[in-house]
Formats: structure tokens, C-alpha cells, sequence
């Protein structure tokens, strides 16, 4: 994926991109679900912070919505929510955590953006503080999943670093693949050996790597 132009780091919509950058993301699209069945889950993360995940995250499920396939793009990085605004949305009967702790049904919390319109739902992050540690661990995560499966033909899970906020693996383990983002003269060696451990630990082989910044 091309190194793009930004210059407060934000995730990148789709309408931000360079006519290259669109190009890699579809390339990447087609990449990972050819073949696939309705109802994959697919998480995206990376070793460390400021790599592309959550651009790689918002733009995937976007090139995903407009092939006419319906998306639930799910924000798992709690602590640090971005695609809201990444995006122009925010959550009207709350969010993950919401869902979690069965506040709210999924299809309540669930949120649309233009131009993407109902092949794009969105689930954002909703954390006001408090205890978060275990959530994804809790039975409610596994049925949240499963729910959001039904309701789309794919999920894709912007997921933190694994390494470096464990929380989100209950959701790796979940997921149909994961995506691992690096980013050229950013992603740590060092940092990437310990995420590649942490999956093997726990019986997970990721899909493969989304290099940003070529």
C-alpha cells in the first residue's frame, strides 16, 4: 500500500486516498475474500501504534461495502478510538461496550455513513472508562460476533496490537483471518517476533501482511 499524505496521522477515509491508494485496497480486497463464504470474520492489526491498521481497517471495509457485499466494520481498539471520526459517524444507542454488556441489541447500535449506506454498519467504540480488561473475554463477545456474521456477509475487526494490549485476542481467536499491518520504517522487528509469537501461542496463522508505506 502507497505512503500517503497525512499529516495528523488519523486514519485515512477512503475519499482521502490517492487513485493508487484506492487501487491497493481493492488489490487487497480481492486478495482476501476470493474464495470466501458469507459471514467471514477478519481482524486487522499490527505490532505497535501509527502503522495503518485502522486506515487499512476502514478502508478494507469500505472496498468490501462498494463491491456490494454488507460490512459491519467493528472498532475493538477501545482505548483509542478513530474511526468515528474518521468516517463522520458516532454512536446513537451505543456501541461495543454497550453490546458487551447487553445495554443494547447489535442492530440497535449499529451505525450508517454515506455513501455507504446500509452495505456498511458500523459498531465504534463507546468506552467511557472504567473496567474494560476482560471484556472481550466475556461470553457476550462471542455472541456479538456470531450476531454481527449473520447480519453481514463480512466483519472486519480493527483490532489494537495484540502485543501490546492482549484484551483483543479473544477476537483474533474468533476471527476467520487475521491481517497483520506493517509499516515501512515504523514497524519494529523486534515488536513484529513477539506479535508472530503470541498468535503461534495460541493456535492462530495469520492470513499473511499489508505493507503500507511503499
Amino acid at each position: 500500500i502507497p505512503q500517503e499524505a497525512n499529516v495528523d496521522e488519523a486514519p485515512l477515509a477512503p475519499r482521502q486516498l490517492t487513485a493508487a491508494g484506492g487501487e491497493a485496497y481493492r488489490t487487497l480486497r480481492t486478495t482476501l475474500t476470493a474464495g470466501q463464504s458469507a459471514g467471514q470474520v477478519i481482524l486487522v492489526t499490527g505490532s505497535g501504534s501509527s502503522e495503518g491498521k485502522s486506515t487499512t481497517a476502514v478502508n478494507l471495509a469500505a472496498s468490501i461495502a462498494l463491491s456490494g457485499k454488507r460490512v459491519v466494520l467493528l472498532e475493538a481498539d477501545l482505548r483509542k478510538p478513530a474511526l468515528g471520526a474518521a468516517l463522520g459517524a458516532a454512536p446513537q444507542h451505543g456501541g461495543v461496550v454497550g453490546v458487551l454488556l447487553e445495554n443494547t441489541g447489535l442492530a440497535d447500535a449499529l451505525t450508517q455513513t454515506e455513501p455507504y449506506g446500509s452495505n456498511l454498519q458500523l459498531l465504534l467504540a463507546d468506552y467511557e472508562g472504567g473496567w474494560i480488561a476482560e471484556l472481550f473475554s466475556i461470553p457476550a463477545a462471542a455472541r456479538m460476533i456470531e450476531e454481527a456474521r449473520q447480519t453481514a456477509d463480512y466483519v472486519i475487526v480493527d483490532s489494537p496490537p495484540l502485543n501490546e494490549v492482549v484484551d483483543a485476542l479473544p477476537l483474533a481467536q474468533l476471527a476467520d483471518s487475521v491481517l497483520i499491518v506493517a509499516k515501512l520504517g515504523n514497524t519494529r522487528l523486534d515488536k513484529l517476533t513477539q506479535l508472530g509469537e503470541l498468535l503461534a501461542e495460541n493456535g492462530i496463522r495469520p492470513a499473511g501482511f499489508a505493507v503500507v508505506g511503499v
